[in-house]
């Protein structure tokens, strides 16, 4: 037996579900497709990478095509996947998320009312139970909203309204993001970027925070997870997307920002006065402990952690004299990152 298969006898792991904000996970790590009756030709090549063109149509949702594939060739649970319950989310959404649009169907019923501003219409819906049909209903839908939206309303946001729709009737953990929140994902699993130090999320269209991390500006002035922020320099984040929150509360180290947060047995919103700072994630802490049992806290999933892993695993064997009789893994409060490194 080798010393690494001795070491994995012993191992223990403190939190081992994995993190709810590791986005996505039910999602497959391989790209097959097997299996698939969703697999136009078109989207042979769905798991590359996808950019709009510059010619971008609403009315082909080009982005929800793709994911939808990949929805039902990769996702895991597949009894979770519910083209009916699907096709209502993605228009509540909407519905939700632009003002000027309104749906009215009853439950499972042959008739959508769509108002778009002020045009309004009627359109047959015939039954949907595959992808196939979802895809083919919401096109109907996104064919009226692309001829009658405003110039205000940016058509790509209303496609990822959409899909995120369809994705919420999943799971908390799968989402699309777009491409800005996507680079702020980036960013914030590199290892270091710059801010308050909390995670924040939507929850029941409130911005929510999910976890302060630990040593942090946040975390000092005693934010906790579930705390809602109700405003950020005065303004309400009621309607406020993701994105514009964490451009609003990320900004120059050194500059303050005030923010009112609503608890459970707050009254009123309480002010917060949080100074930005450098925020360095230090992703795990290790130590050895006696009986040759090394302790290794794994703060944050990032880019590096496997390596960082692999790191301080060398450096419990070296400062052990007879070599690790066990390996305690923490995992508590770690709020997640890339799937890959976990």
């Amino acid at each position: 037996m080798t010393e690494k298969s001795k070491l994995l006898k012993h191992l223990i792991a403190l939190s081992v579900a994995l993190p709810t904000s590791l986005a996505g996970y039910h999602l497959l790590a391989s790209s097959g497709t097997a299996g698939s009756a969703f697999a136009p030709e078109s989207l042979k090549r769905a798991v590359q990478e996808f950019s709009l063109s510059s010619d971008y149509d609403l009315g082909e949702l080009e982005i929800l095509e793709r994911d939808l594939y990949r929805v039902e060739s990769r996702y895991v649970e597949q009894q979770r996947l519910d083209p009916e319950a699907m096709f209502q989310a993605a228009l509540k959404r909407v519905q939700r998320e632009v003002p000027e649009v309104i749906f009215f169907r009853k439950p499972e019923g042959d008739r959508l009312h769509v108002s778009v501003g002020s045009f309004s219409t009627v359109l047959s819906v015939e039954p949907i139970g595959n992808f196939s049909d979802l895809y083919r209903e919401l096109v109907k839908v996104a064919h009226v909203m692309a001829g009658h939206l405003s110039d205000e309303v940016e058509r790509p946001e209303v496609e990822y309204a959409l899909m995120n729709g369809v994705l919420s009737t999943l799971d908390p953990h799968t989402l699309l993001l777009p491409p800005v929140a996507a680079r702020e994902f980036e960013v914030d699993n590199t290892g270091e970027f710059g801010g308050l130090g909390i995670q924040i999320m939507m929850k029941e269209g409130r911005l929510t925070v999910e976890l302060p991390i630990e040593g942090t500006p946040a975390f000092r002035v005693g934010l906790k997870p579930q705390d809602h922020i109700a405003r950020i320099e005065g303004e309400s984040t009621i309607n406020m997307d993701l994105d514009e929150a964490v451009s609003k509360l990320r900004g120059a180290v050194g500059d303050p920002v005030n923010i009112k947060v609503m608890r459970k047995g707050f009254t009123v919103p309480r002010n917060f006065t949080i100074v930005r700072e450098r925020i360095r994630v230090n992703p795990m802490e290790a130590e050895l402990l006696e009986g040759n049992v090394g302790y290794i806290r794994i703060k944050s999933f990032n880019a590096k952690t496997g390596q960082d892993l692999e790191d301080e695993l060398a450096q419990l064997h070296r400062t052990s004299d007879v070599g690790l009789r066990g390996l305690v893994l923490d995992l508590r409060m770690n709020p997640g990152g890339y799937l890959n490194q976990a």
